[in-house]
Protein backbone atom coordinates (compact mmCIF):
# COMPACT_ATOMS: atom_id res chain seq x y z
CA UNK A 1 0.00 0.00 0.00
CA UNK A 2 2.99 2.70 0.67
CA UNK A 3 4.32 2.07 -2.57
CA UNK A 4 1.09 2.45 -4.46
CA UNK A 5 -0.04 5.39 -2.28
CA UNK A 6 3.40 7.17 -3.71
CA UNK A 7 2.87 5.96 -6.73
CA UNK A 8 -0.31 7.85 -6.67
CA UNK A 9 1.33 11.23 -5.23
CA UNK A 10 3.94 11.31 -7.96
CA UNK A 11 1.27 10.84 -10.94
CA UNK A 12 -1.27 13.52 -9.88
CA UNK A 13 0.74 15.96 -7.76
CA UNK A 14 -0.75 15.01 -4.39
CA UNK A 15 2.01 17.92 -2.46
CA UNK A 16 -1.20 20.78 -4.15
CA UNK A 17 -3.37 19.64 -1.35
CA UNK A 18 -0.89 20.80 1.35
CA UNK A 19 -1.42 24.75 0.34
CA UNK A 20 -5.14 24.30 -0.05
CA UNK A 21 -7.21 26.52 1.96
CA UNK A 22 -11.38 26.69 1.86
CA UNK A 23 -11.16 29.37 -0.84
CA UNK A 24 -12.97 27.93 -3.92
CA UNK A 25 -11.09 29.35 -6.39
CA UNK A 26 -7.81 27.34 -4.96
CA UNK A 27 -10.23 24.48 -4.83
CA UNK A 28 -11.15 25.10 -8.84
CA UNK A 29 -7.35 25.58 -9.45
CA UNK A 30 -6.34 22.55 -8.01
CA UNK A 31 -8.66 20.34 -9.62
CA UNK A 32 -7.39 22.39 -13.11
CA UNK A 33 -3.70 20.83 -12.14
CA UNK A 34 -5.23 17.18 -12.30
CA UNK A 35 -7.26 17.78 -14.89
CA UNK A 36 -3.53 19.35 -16.32
CA UNK A 37 -1.50 15.69 -16.25
CA UNK A 38 -4.70 13.54 -17.61
CA UNK A 39 -4.48 15.92 -20.44
CA UNK A 40 -0.90 15.09 -20.97
CA UNK A 41 -1.28 11.56 -20.72
CA UNK A 42 -3.28 11.73 -23.84
CA UNK A 43 -0.72 13.67 -26.46
CA UNK A 44 -2.59 15.66 -29.02
CA UNK A 45 -1.71 19.20 -29.55
CA UNK A 46 -4.87 20.14 -27.80
CA UNK A 47 -4.12 18.52 -25.14
CA UNK A 48 -1.04 19.35 -24.59
CA UNK A 49 -1.83 23.33 -24.79
CA UNK A 50 -5.32 22.98 -22.17
CA UNK A 51 -2.66 21.02 -19.67
CA UNK A 52 -0.43 23.92 -20.32
CA UNK A 53 -3.25 26.55 -19.13
CA UNK A 54 -4.11 24.61 -16.19
CA UNK A 55 -1.05 24.25 -14.79
CA UNK A 56 0.10 28.05 -15.55
CA UNK A 57 -3.02 29.33 -13.64
CA UNK A 58 -2.92 26.70 -10.97
CA UNK A 59 0.75 26.81 -10.51
CA UNK A 60 0.71 31.10 -10.12
CA UNK A 61 -1.94 30.77 -7.80
CA UNK A 62 -1.34 27.65 -5.80
CA UNK A 63 2.45 28.34 -6.27
CA UNK A 64 3.39 24.91 -5.37
CA UNK A 65 6.65 23.08 -5.92
CA UNK A 66 4.91 20.30 -7.64
CA UNK A 67 2.82 21.80 -10.34
CA UNK A 68 6.17 24.25 -11.22
CA UNK A 69 8.06 20.89 -11.69
CA UNK A 70 4.99 19.95 -13.91
CA UNK A 71 5.46 22.83 -16.14
CA UNK A 72 9.21 22.41 -16.39
CA UNK A 73 8.09 18.38 -17.42
CA UNK A 74 5.91 19.67 -20.03
CA UNK A 75 8.58 21.05 -22.30
CA UNK A 76 9.68 17.58 -23.07
CA UNK A 77 6.31 17.13 -24.59
CA UNK A 78 6.18 20.58 -26.12
CA UNK A 79 9.65 19.66 -27.32
CA UNK A 80 8.04 15.72 -29.00
CA UNK A 81 5.36 18.26 -30.90
CA UNK A 82 8.17 20.32 -32.88
CA UNK A 83 8.42 23.38 -30.14
CA UNK A 84 12.09 24.76 -30.93
CA UNK A 85 15.07 23.98 -27.80
CA UNK A 86 15.60 27.45 -27.93
CA UNK A 87 11.83 28.56 -26.92
CA UNK A 88 11.64 26.00 -24.48
CA UNK A 89 14.95 26.46 -22.72
CA UNK A 90 14.32 29.56 -20.18
CA UNK A 91 10.82 27.52 -19.88
CA UNK A 92 12.63 23.93 -18.84
CA UNK A 93 15.25 26.15 -16.19
CA UNK A 94 12.99 28.25 -15.09
CA UNK A 95 10.09 26.48 -13.67
CA UNK A 96 13.22 23.57 -12.75
CA UNK A 97 14.35 26.08 -10.63
CA UNK A 98 10.87 27.53 -8.66
CA UNK A 99 10.16 24.25 -8.43
CA UNK A 100 13.18 23.40 -6.30
CA UNK A 101 13.11 26.42 -4.35
CA UNK A 102 9.87 26.20 -3.18
CA UNK A 103 10.45 22.23 -1.82
CA UNK A 104 14.68 20.90 -2.00
CA UNK A 105 12.76 17.70 -0.66
CA UNK A 106 9.90 16.88 -2.74
CA UNK A 107 10.89 13.38 -4.73
CA UNK A 108 8.30 13.95 -7.45
CA UNK A 109 9.38 18.02 -8.49
CA UNK A 110 12.93 16.37 -9.03
CA UNK A 111 12.14 13.78 -11.09
CA UNK A 112 10.29 16.23 -13.22
CA UNK A 113 13.26 18.55 -13.43
CA UNK A 114 15.48 16.46 -13.69
CA UNK A 115 13.20 15.12 -16.79
CA UNK A 116 13.41 18.30 -18.47
CA UNK A 117 17.20 19.27 -17.82
CA UNK A 118 18.38 15.79 -19.38
CA UNK A 119 15.97 15.70 -22.21
CA UNK A 120 15.36 19.27 -23.33
CA UNK A 121 18.36 21.01 -21.78
CA UNK A 122 20.78 17.95 -22.18
CA UNK A 123 22.67 18.74 -19.35
CA UNK A 124 22.66 14.78 -17.66
CA UNK A 125 25.13 15.94 -15.51
CA UNK A 126 22.95 18.10 -13.61
CA UNK A 127 19.73 16.29 -13.67
CA UNK A 128 22.04 13.04 -12.34
CA UNK A 129 22.35 15.90 -9.25
CA UNK A 130 19.05 16.56 -9.40
CA UNK A 131 18.47 13.26 -8.06
CA UNK A 132 21.19 12.08 -6.37
CA UNK A 133 19.65 12.93 -3.24
CA UNK A 134 16.23 11.04 -3.87
CA UNK A 135 17.66 8.01 -5.65
CA UNK A 136 17.49 5.96 -2.46
CA UNK A 137 13.20 6.58 -2.87
CA UNK A 138 13.89 4.96 -6.59
CA UNK A 139 11.91 2.14 -5.63
CA UNK A 140 8.80 3.97 -4.05
CA UNK A 141 8.13 5.70 -7.26
CA UNK A 142 7.21 5.23 -10.80
CA UNK A 143 8.12 8.66 -12.26
CA UNK A 144 11.08 8.52 -10.38
CA UNK A 145 12.38 5.39 -11.34
CA UNK A 146 11.83 6.40 -14.96
CA UNK A 147 13.50 9.53 -14.70
CA UNK A 148 16.44 7.34 -13.57
CA UNK A 149 16.19 5.27 -15.81
CA UNK A 150 16.03 7.70 -19.11
CA UNK A 151 19.24 9.63 -17.15
CA UNK A 152 21.14 6.18 -17.78
CA UNK A 153 19.57 5.92 -21.16
CA UNK A 154 20.85 9.19 -22.81
CA UNK A 155 24.72 8.10 -21.13
CA UNK A 156 24.40 4.90 -23.19
CA UNK A 157 24.25 2.68 -19.99
CA UNK A 158 21.38 0.64 -21.42
CA UNK A 159 21.38 -2.10 -18.97
CA UNK A 160 20.36 0.01 -15.98
CA UNK A 161 17.97 1.86 -18.08
CA UNK A 162 16.27 -1.31 -19.05
CA UNK A 163 16.15 -2.22 -15.26
CA UNK A 164 14.61 0.87 -13.65
CA UNK A 165 12.09 0.88 -16.94
CA UNK A 166 11.11 -2.43 -15.56
CA UNK A 167 10.48 -1.07 -12.12
CA UNK A 168 8.79 2.10 -13.21
CA UNK A 169 6.23 -0.17 -15.24
CA UNK A 170 6.15 -1.99 -12.02
CA UNK A 171 5.27 0.66 -9.36
CA UNK A 172 3.65 2.37 -12.28
CA UNK A 173 1.18 -0.51 -12.96
CA UNK A 174 -2.06 2.04 -12.70
CA UNK A 175 -0.86 5.13 -14.08
CA UNK A 176 -2.57 6.45 -17.08
CA UNK A 177 1.59 7.56 -18.52
CA UNK A 178 2.59 3.67 -17.89
CA UNK A 179 2.97 3.24 -22.01
CA UNK A 180 6.03 5.83 -21.39
CA UNK A 181 7.62 3.77 -18.81
CA UNK A 182 6.68 0.61 -21.57
CA UNK A 183 8.87 2.51 -24.50
CA UNK A 184 11.67 2.85 -22.20
CA UNK A 185 12.19 -0.56 -21.73
CA UNK A 186 11.52 -1.17 -25.53
CA UNK A 187 13.84 1.06 -26.59
CA UNK A 188 16.45 0.20 -23.94
CA UNK A 189 15.90 -3.61 -25.53
CA UNK A 190 16.68 -2.08 -29.28
CA UNK A 191 19.59 -0.44 -28.10
CA UNK A 192 20.92 -3.44 -26.58
CA UNK A 193 20.02 -5.70 -29.20
CA UNK A 194 17.28 -7.75 -28.34
CA UNK A 195 14.74 -6.43 -31.41
CA UNK A 196 12.13 -9.56 -30.50
CA UNK A 197 11.85 -7.61 -26.99
CA UNK A 198 12.01 -4.22 -27.98
CA UNK A 199 9.04 -5.36 -30.57
CA UNK A 200 6.85 -6.91 -27.85
CA UNK A 201 7.64 -4.00 -25.21
CA UNK A 202 6.49 -1.34 -27.99
CA UNK A 203 3.64 -3.55 -28.90
CA UNK A 204 2.57 -3.40 -25.05
CA UNK A 205 3.35 0.25 -24.55
CA UNK A 206 0.63 0.44 -27.60
CA UNK A 207 -2.05 -0.92 -25.97
CA UNK A 208 -1.27 0.27 -22.86
CA UNK A 209 -2.12 3.75 -24.11
CA UNK A 210 -5.49 5.45 -22.79
CA UNK A 211 -8.58 4.13 -24.04
CA UNK A 212 -9.68 6.48 -27.41
CA UNK A 213 -6.64 8.26 -27.75
CA UNK A 214 -6.23 9.73 -30.88
CA UNK A 215 -2.77 10.35 -30.91
CA UNK A 216 0.13 8.24 -29.89
CA UNK A 217 3.94 8.10 -28.48
CA UNK A 218 5.42 9.34 -31.09
CA UNK A 219 8.91 7.56 -29.33
CA UNK A 220 7.14 4.21 -29.18
CA UNK A 221 6.09 4.44 -32.58
CA UNK A 222 9.52 5.27 -34.10
CA UNK A 223 11.12 2.29 -31.49
CA UNK A 224 8.48 0.37 -32.64
CA UNK A 225 9.25 0.86 -36.71
CA UNK A 226 12.73 0.60 -36.10
CA UNK A 227 12.96 -2.33 -34.20
CA UNK A 228 10.53 -4.44 -36.80
CA UNK A 229 12.66 -3.31 -39.71
CA UNK A 230 16.15 -4.67 -38.20
CA UNK A 231 14.26 -7.85 -37.35
CA UNK A 232 13.36 -7.97 -40.99
CA UNK A 233 9.56 -7.80 -40.33
CA UNK A 234 9.37 -4.59 -42.85
CA UNK A 235 5.52 -4.71 -43.41
CA UNK A 236 4.83 -4.51 -39.51
CA UNK A 237 7.26 -1.75 -39.02
CA UNK A 238 5.63 0.02 -42.29
CA UNK A 239 2.29 -0.42 -40.94
CA UNK A 240 3.92 1.17 -38.14
CA UNK A 241 6.11 3.75 -39.74
CA UNK A 242 3.04 4.58 -42.00
CA UNK A 243 1.16 5.51 -38.52
CA UNK A 244 4.05 7.84 -37.43
CA UNK A 245 3.47 9.54 -40.39
CA UNK A 246 0.19 10.44 -40.38
CA UNK A 247 -0.28 11.81 -37.06
CA UNK A 248 2.93 13.99 -37.43
CA UNK A 249 1.99 15.34 -40.83
CA UNK A 250 5.41 14.75 -42.33
CA UNK A 251 7.70 11.45 -43.12
CA UNK A 252 10.23 10.53 -40.23
CA UNK A 253 12.73 9.90 -43.25
CA UNK A 254 12.78 13.57 -44.29
CA UNK A 255 12.94 14.77 -40.69
CA UNK A 256 15.66 12.19 -39.30
CA UNK A 257 17.81 13.67 -42.46
CA UNK A 258 17.26 17.55 -41.48
CA UNK A 259 17.77 17.51 -37.91
CA UNK A 260 21.30 16.78 -36.77
CA UNK A 261 22.08 13.63 -34.20
CA UNK A 262 23.12 16.41 -31.34
CA UNK A 263 19.82 17.26 -31.17
CA UNK A 264 18.72 13.92 -29.58
CA UNK A 265 19.93 13.52 -26.13
CA UNK A 266 21.90 10.42 -27.41
CA UNK A 267 23.40 10.49 -30.68
CA UNK A 268 24.06 6.81 -31.02
CA UNK A 269 20.21 5.78 -30.51
CA UNK A 270 19.46 8.44 -32.80
CA UNK A 271 21.68 7.00 -35.90
CA UNK A 272 19.89 3.28 -34.64
CA UNK A 273 16.40 4.52 -35.59
CA UNK A 274 17.53 5.97 -38.68
CA UNK A 275 18.99 3.20 -40.21
CA UNK A 276 15.94 0.96 -38.83
CA UNK A 277 14.19 3.65 -40.44
CA UNK A 278 15.76 4.10 -43.54
CA UNK A 279 15.27 0.27 -44.33
CA UNK A 280 11.28 0.94 -44.42
CA UNK A 281 11.47 3.63 -46.93
CA UNK A 282 13.52 1.65 -49.13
Amino acid sequence: MFRLAAHCADQIGLSIWQSWSDAPERHAHAIAAFGAIRHISRLSPGDIEAADLALTEASEALGTSTLYAWRAYLTAYKLEKGVSRDELDHDAREFSARALEIDRSNPTSRALAAHAHSFVLRDHQRASEILSPVRGLVGQSALLADTVGLVHFYSGRYDEARAHARLACSLGRWSPMRYAFTTLLSVSEMMMGDMDGAIASGQQALAQHPVGLSFQYEPTLRTLAASCAMSGRLAEGRMVLDQLDRQTGQTLRQLMREVPPTVYPNPEVFHTVRTGIERLYA
